[in-house]
């Protein structure tokens, strides 16, 4: 198998999440980024207007490649630590949280519900009132087979020495669900087949703190 088969699912995520930071992030906002991996929303925010960001990933070579970008227009914090901790211990508030490709790492498999529940009620606490949670990630449609899922994850940890099983991935209806009952709206939600060769897909959902 090519390791480039599947190689569109990069810049596609990635497009999405910047199309909807375009429409909803209001500069002078403060931002969570949670999983912000070397900062590629960072340096897009750079070109939207000021910001002032914390970020929390639990890769610290990723977060010193963060910590090393010279921005002239936000603030970083950048800091390598568990999610959930961070946000556990979170101090202040924010107007906006960004998750890009974050939550299937963070979240408990084997009781999803549960876990979404408490990341909810956390960032709920966390947004100032109207602030924003801006959530993108990635799953696989149930009529995908589990052999064409696997196949994936075997080009994904040749590649990139990570992957994430089948049942880690959190689908955007128990997103949608979950987070309408712990005080959210629904602003915004698409979806979209982030690799051609798979239907690997790929939402943004855009929630208000009600």
């Amino acid at each position: 198998m090519s390791l480039t088969k599947y190689e569109s699912f990069v810049p596609a995520i990635y497009a999405e999440m910047k199309a909807a930071l375009d429409m909803y992030a209001e500069p002078g906002s403060k931002v969570l980024d949670i999983g912000p991996y070397e900062g590629n929303l960072e340096e897009y925010l750079e070109t939207i207007g000021q910001f002032n960001i914390d970020a929390v990933d639990i890769d610290g070579a990723a977060i010193e490649v963060l910590k090393a970008k010279s921005f002239k227009n936000i603030t970083v914090n950048a800091v390598e630590n568990d999610a959930n901790t961070y946000i556990t211990e979170y101090k202040g508030t924010v107007d906006i949280v960004l998750s890009s490709a974050s939550i299937h790492e963070i979240n408990d498999p084997k009781d999803q519900r549960v876990y979404l529940n408490w990341f909810f009620t956390k960032i709920h606490e966390i947004l100032n009132h109207g602030g924003i949670a801006i959530i993108g990630d990635l799953y696989f449609p149930d009529y995908v087979s589990d052999e064409v899922v696997e196949a994936f994850r075997l080009y994904q940890m040749a590649a990139i020495n990570h992957a994430s099983n089948r049942n880690e991935f959190v689908k955007p209806e128990l997103i949608d669900e979950v987070a309408s009952q712990n005080g959210f709206s629904l602003v915004m939600k698409k979806e979209i087949r982030a690799v051609k060769e798979i239907d690997r897909r790929y939402y943004v959902i855009v929630l208000k703190r009600i």
